[in-house]
């Protein structure tokens, strides 16, 4: 049984280089609490090529007058993800960015009680120390942190068990050269879902196209954790506009959450943006997909037991299912038939 790693990387193919570059995001506006995916989907955030994920929302209060915020409450793994970041050719790369402790225990805000990490990979994370901050009636600017110049992932998080409510905003990003300057390996015109019967239809365009293999056609049902569910071959190198179709033919009942991830012939890739689709549940029963990491289940039925057995008849897993969505974890297990 393969194991997927979900990773999140937006691949930049370099054109100049520049003595220094530097990147602002101020979170755009927005007019109530939207979702991190929507925003992103409405153009909202400032810098189109990152991408940017996570559970946390994007709000606007009396703190940031006129402007968006991130949002970070005291949910155990509340976090913010961008994903894009491109330090090729830089001798250093700089993070800053503002912090308000919203509120929650104590007068300040440790290292460890809001984490500030990078990656190079997508996968795994590495803590920076950001300072912390004490609490008071205005944002906090933090100094300049320098951060790896492989860095292509930035997350902020709240550990297992916070006691803090968290706001970020005007992110900066430095580098200094030769820096790069970037632009898209493929251009998206647009991508829609359209539902037909029962399947749900992905059709989406590029205005051009270089050192594209092939793209891979993501759903997840919660907007977070996406797994591949098909390919379609790329075209190479191309000016001209192409449009692709594929069909979903066993969509997930309730909210499906489609990307597009590009690869490029060396490996690298980049990710459309998110677009969803809702498919109604019709009739009784129980609906179950699996994939390498999870089983999700959408069941009409009130109180049951999910028994999961290897292929020597031994009962490896015993969950309580209620009704509506659930997820079960499966990553524990060795490869392997089960039943």
């Amino acid at each position: 049984m393969n194991r997927t790693f979900y990773t999140f990387l937006l691949v930049l193919i370099s054109m100049y280089s520049k003595s220094q570059i530097t990147l602002n995001e101020t979170m755009g506006t927005v007019s109530g609490n939207t979702l991190i995916s929507t925003h992103q989907n409405n153009g909202g955030f400032t810098q189109g090529q990152w991408n940017y994920t996570g559970n946390a929302d994007v709000r606007a209060t009396s703190v940031s007058p006129g402007g968006a915020n991130i949002f970070i409450t005291m949910g155990p793994g509340q976090f913010f993800r961008l994903d894009g970041l491109s330090g090729t050719g830089c001798t250093a790369l700089d993070l800053q960015f503002r912090i308000w402790k919203n509120g929650g225990a104590g007068n300040s805000l440790t290292i460890t009680e809001f984490l500030v990490q990078t990656s190079s990979d997508g996968i795994n994370f590495t803590d920076i120390n950001w300072g912390g901050h004490t609490l008071g009636s205005a944002w906090i600017q933090t100094g300049i942190l320098s951060i790896p110049v492989n860095t292509i992932a930035i997350r902020f998080t709240q550990p297992v068990t916070p006691d803090q409510q968290v706001r970020i905003d005007d992110m900066t990003i430095t580098g200094t050269g030769p820096c790069t300057e970037p632009s898209l390996p493929v251009t998206f015109i647009d991508f829609i879902v359209k539902k037909s019967e029962k399947k749900l239809d992905l059709e989406f365009s590029t205005g051009s196209e270089v050192n594209n293999d092939y793209f891979a056609i993501e759903r997840s049902a919660e907007g977070i954790n996406f797994v591949e569910i098909g390919r379609i071959k790329g075209l190479g190198n191309t000016n001209f506009q192409h449009r692709y179709r594929f069909r979903d033919e066993t969509p997930l009942i309730g909210e499906n959450y489609y990307r597009i991830k590009q690869y490029d012939y060396d490996g690298k890739y980049m990710y459309s943006n998110i677009q969803t689709e809702y498919i109604n549940h019709t009739g009784n029963g129980v609906k179950i997909n699996i994939n390498d990491a999870e089983i999700w289940i959408f069941s009409d039925v009130e109180n049951y037991e999910l028994l999961l057995y290897n292929s020597a008849g031994q009962l490896m897993a015993k969950e309580k299912v209620m009704s509506g969505f659930q997820t079960f974890d499966i990553m524990y297990l060795k490869p392997g038939a089960y039943f």
